[in-house]
């Protein structure tokens, strides 16, 4: 099972399976994508991931080394603030674990 998880979560870039929460998990890995790790019968982007995720974020912006330090998601458009400067954008997406996720941010449903 172990090596199920990190041929399905560690190898695409999704964090090591004793450090992300199951429930960052559990939202993209099902049961039949579960069992293609251990069957041996994974399918990946043809350049790789790091390809595939150069191209998904050309369009975008997208922000490495920036630490945030307050996310306010009250408004119509969530704001965050980090190095000092808050800005607003349409959308944001987080990539820590939970527990680092509320340090920064108001838990809500």
């Amino acid at each position: 099972m172990d090596l199920a998880s990190h041929r399905i979560q560690t190898t695409q870039g999704y964090g090591f399976t004793d450090e992300a929460t199951i429930g960052q998990t559990v939202q993209w890995c099902d049961l039949n994508y579960l069992l293609s790790g251990v069957l041996n019968d994974m399918h990946m982007p043809d350049q790789g991931w790091t390809e595939f995720w150069t191209r998904f974020a050309e369009d975008k912006d997208v922000r490495l080394g920036s630490p945030v330090t307050h996310l306010d998601r009250s408004g119509p458009k969530p704001i965050v603030t980090a190095g000092g400067k808050s800005e607003a954008f349409d959308a944001v997406v987080s990539t820590v674990p939970m527990q680092n996720f509320v340090k920064f941010c108001a838990a809500t449903r």
